[in-house]
């Protein structure tokens, strides 16, 4: 075999930056999933054809539920992938009877379906599997298709996975129920345990979350595909656009006026000379969330959301996560969040609460108070935005980026109870054995910022004026 010398471009010149981390995940499930367009199948490609490259006894079988698919899609990606990098003179490709690409030095990748599983079976020494856009239908297909990954020689065997969260009702779905069940984050790793009599046997999973707006080679046609989804209905909008698992959009939910094309934009950019406005919503479980915005005369823009999950989700832990994000602001701040946490903490010092922590640590950006002592009331409250929403009432207009992702998805997901206040059920998280509120939280922070920065508007609505007679009342007062 000759030495061949490949002058290889710079991985931040053919990934996007938002895949760079994943260039060093060695967990055996390699999860990327997200929006269309988010460039993930490209670093797949990417990172599949290096390692064809560069390791030794390497093979890789790309899976589709039928191998036909494979044609336009994996085989046809890896030849396009080969000839950009100007690597065609390394490969030689076939195209039948079995597709099918080797290198030089004697790795391969080869395209099989789960049309013929026992097709898939026969194979050896396979060190990296590649499902792209479908899983197999039941994990008993998966389970025979993952015994074929044991190349011994391979530095780690990984299955990747490039998936849009389009699965249908995906919530009783083998797939989503091992890697997704019971996690509030969109990129996450994790690992399962199941114990076999004595022995206990891990498989961990590295699950990352990208959408078109990562990709820096997006198209402008593409990109304008995209944000006409709004136009459709959230479901699909969730899916295609967000990249993220979505049911059909449930009937009573309390944002009913929250309008993907009014309210919706791709990205709220920091304004430096604007002041920043924090409202916070203290909970353990699934954990801290703040929402960071900035007014611009009556436009509210959200420009920034923290979700901190246990155990990194304190008071203290936001405060530390804000120096360090805006470190450099001088234009005001202001506090905003749930009147309960003046409660006092029975882990601090008497006298010391949640609100007291924000303004101590945060006093270098000298916040100044805009926190209510009794929380508003939800249905009126409710009412009132869902106006703003649909109508920019009294000139107030709301803008939620698609960056966040957690905020937005409280407007579409969270549902009204029946008295007109937010349903807040509770779901398990079998990992913690813990039950939290998987809804509502943003919708709780902005709400509290909203009835306090426009306080007069949000009391003209509470309490109208009673203005002139009417018929009704005349004929009332003189029945009596």
């Amino acid at each position: 075999m000759r030495k061949v010398t490949i002058n290889a471009p710079k991985w931040s010149d053919v990934i996007n930056e938002k895949f760079l981390p994943l260039l060093k995940c060695e967990d055996r499930h390699l999860i990327m999933y997200g929006s269309r367009a988010s460039s993930k199948s490209y670093f797949a490609a990417e990172l599949i054809l290096d390692r064809c490259l560069s390791w030794k006894n390497y093979t890789c079988v790309c899976i589709r539920q039928e191998v036909s698919k494979n044609a336009d899609s994996t085989f046809k990606l890896l030849c396009k992938t080969i000839e950009r990098n100007n690597l065609t003179g390394l490969f030689s490709i076939t195209h039948s009877p079995n597709m099918r690409i080797r290198c030089e030095n004697g790795n391969e990748i080869l395209f099989r379906g789960m049309d013929n599983i026992e097709n898939i079976k026969s194979l050896v020494n396979v060190s990296n599997i590649y499902f792209e856009e479908e899983v197999p239908t039941t994990e008993q297909d998966f389970e025979t298709v993952a015994l074929t990954m044991r190349g011994k020689s391979a530095k780690f065997l990984q299955i990747i996975y490039t998936i849009n969260p389009t699965i249908p009702d995906h919530q009783n779905h083998w797939f989503w129920k091992r890697w997704f069940d019971g996690e509030s984050e969109m990129s996450f790793r994790k690992t399962i345990r199941i114990d076999i009599g004595e022995e206990v046997i891990e498989e961990s999973a590295t699950v990352h979350h990208s959408t078109y707006l990562d990709n820096r080679w997006c198209d402008k046609g593409t990109y304008n595909a995209l944000q006409m989804l709004k136009l459709k209905d959230p479901y699909v909008y969730s899916t295609q656009a967000l990249g993220r698992w979505a049911a059909k959009t449930p009937k009573g939910r309390f944002w009913k006026l929250f309008d993907l094309a009014k309210n919706v934009v791709p990205r709220c950019e920091y304004d430096e000379d604007l002041p920043l406005h924090l409202s916070f919503d203290f909970n353990k479980n699934p954990g801290m969330h703040v929402g960071v915005y900035q007014i611009d005369g009556k436009q509210v823009r959200q420009v920034n959301e923290l979700a901190l999950k246990n155990p990194n989700n304190r008071t203290t832990d936001a405060c530390e996560v804000i120096k360090k994000l805006y470190k450099n602001h001088t234009s005001g701040v202001y506090i905003y969040g749930d009147p309960n946490g003046y409660k006092e903490d029975s882990s601090t010092a008497k006298g010391y609460n949640n609100f007291a922590i924000i303004f101590d640590m945060l006093k270098t950006m000298r916040p100044q108070d805009r926190t209510i002592r009794k929380a508003p009331p939800v249905a009126k409250s409710g009412e009132w935005l869902n106006e703003i929403f649909f109508s920019k009432l009294d000139g107030i207009e709301v803008l939620i980026p698609e960056t966040c992702s957690e905020s937005l998805a409280d407007f579409l997901y969270t549902q009204e109870a029946p008295d007109g206040t937010i349903l807040k059920p509770k779901i398990l998280d079998k990992e913690e054995n813990i039950r939290y509120e998987k809804w509502g939280h943003f919708s709780d922070l902005f709400r509290y910022l909203m009835v306090s920065a426009f306080s007069s508007e949000f009391n003209k609505y509470k309490n109208p004026s009673s203005g002139p007679i009417s018929m009704g009342n005349i004929a009332r007062k003189n029945s009596w």
